[in-house]
């Protein structure tokens, strides 16, 4: 057993790593059973992960999960149990949330992505056909065999909206396994944070300002001490959400959630993204969720457990 660093110094510990476009950012606070370097071990090994994760699942190249793209539309594709179980979940997700949260937004959000980058504007008539495609009931999966398949060859899927959340609870998982107490993951603003029985305080959590350009101006605080915070807004990539239920301009300009985890909130906070507050705030109220949506005026909505939450 090595000797804790609780008695040094040190107040914190933390690292930080370029990952899935934007930043990590792990940190923990003294251990009773682990020193600086036993930490920064855990560290190290949270970051290979979050690596490995960004390897597979990115469609910005080749990769496991970017040759369903290539093939899926021709015959089924198998793949394996992590990215097959990956797929359940997002399609579960597009379920609960009617179609709001939708992997293959890729088959629009792609070609955007390739047109900017050629200085080049799709037209409206490119837009609506690739936005016909968008329809997560058009992805089949065969459990039995691990397949996935779908129809148009134009047709895309991506796991924006869920594939840092899940980098996120791998990486907080792969440290609370190696008993690491009081310490947070933050992957580009998808906070996931740990508190032992004992520890003197919660965690103090920023939620950005969407009308700031610089990303570390926050428009409130949050005290958590176990759980998860995710903000979603369009200030970081003007693709990343797509309402495909509506050609009407969007009306939030961020939704932040709480929940047991960085993927849930992550997914729920992207959708819940195509939303007008009302809308929104009736959403998380019927499933007893902590959440937050701010509006293009920059008026503040709250669900009925954040005010709860917040002690307002």
């Amino acid at each position: 057993m090595s000797a804790g660093f609780e008695n040094t110094s040190q107040v914190s510990l933390q690292i930080k790593h370029a990952a899935m476009g934007g930043e990590f950012v792990f940190l923990a606070y003294p251990q009773k059973n682990k020193s600086k370097d036993d930490v920064l071990a855990l560290f190290n090994l949270a970051i290979q992960e979050v690596d490995r994760i960004e390897a597979k699942l990115t469609d910005f190249k080749d990769s496991p999960f970017n040759r369903i793209n290539d093939h899926a539309w021709k015959n089924a594709y198998v793949v394996d149990d992590e990215i097959f179980n990956l797929l359940q979940t997002a399609l579960s997700f597009s379920k609960t949330t009617n179609g709001l949260f939708d992997i293959s937004f890729a088959s629009l959000a792609h070609r955007v992505r390739v047109a900017k980058a050629q200085n080049k504007n799709l037209s409206k008539k490119e837009i609506d056909y690739f936005k016909s495609l968008i329809n997560y009931k058009h992805i089949e999966l065969d459990p039995n065999e691990r397949t996935i398949s779908f129809a148009n060859k134009d047709m895309r899927i991506g796991f924006g909206g869920i594939g840092k959340g899940y980098a996120v609870d791998r990486a907080f998982e792969l440290l609370e396994n190696n008993d690491l107490i009081n310490f947070s993951v933050n992957g580009s603003g998808d906070m996931r944070v740990h508190s032992a029985p004992d520890a003197p305080r919660p965690w103090r959590l920023g939620i950005r300002n969407p009308f700031a350009k610089d990303s570390t101006s926050a428009a409130g605080i949050v005290q958590l001490s176990n759980g998860a915070l995710v903000t979603s807004g369009n200030y970081v990539r003007g693709d990343h959400i797509i309402n495909v239920n509506s050609d009407a301009p969007a009306e939030l300009a961020s939704v932040t959630l709480i929940d047991k985890t960085a993927l849930s909130a992550d997914v729920l906070a992207t959708a819940l993204m195509n939303l007008n507050s009302s809308k929104a705030m009736d959403f998380l109220n019927s499933r007893n969720l902590i959440g937050l949506a701010i509006d293009l005026s920059g008026k503040t909505h709250l669900s009925t457990q954040a005010i709860s939450h917040f002690g307002l």
